[in-house]
């Protein structure tokens, strides 16, 4: 099931809203809503705070690909 749900689904599900979720990231509103609308690209660092934010896991080899300092 979790592979069927979109971005949105997912934060819907955990955070009932992507107002709370926004907050939750500490991003304001129109960021989180432009990333969940597709108006604008999530940084790699914005990924892994989603990841994080929603217990989605990223795979250890993926994170020290990408997200190493």
């Amino acid at each position: 099931m979790m592979e069927e749900m979109d971005l949105r689904g997912l934060i819907v599900s955990k955070y009932r809203s992507v107002l709370n979720f926004s907050k939750v990231l500490n991003w304001s509103s129109r960021k989180a809503y432009d990333i969940v609308n597709r108006k604008q690209e999530p940084t790699g660092k914005d990924i892994e705070s989603m990841c994080d934010a929603l217990d989605v896991v990223i795979p250890a080899y993926m994170r020290k690909l990408f997200f190493s300092p």
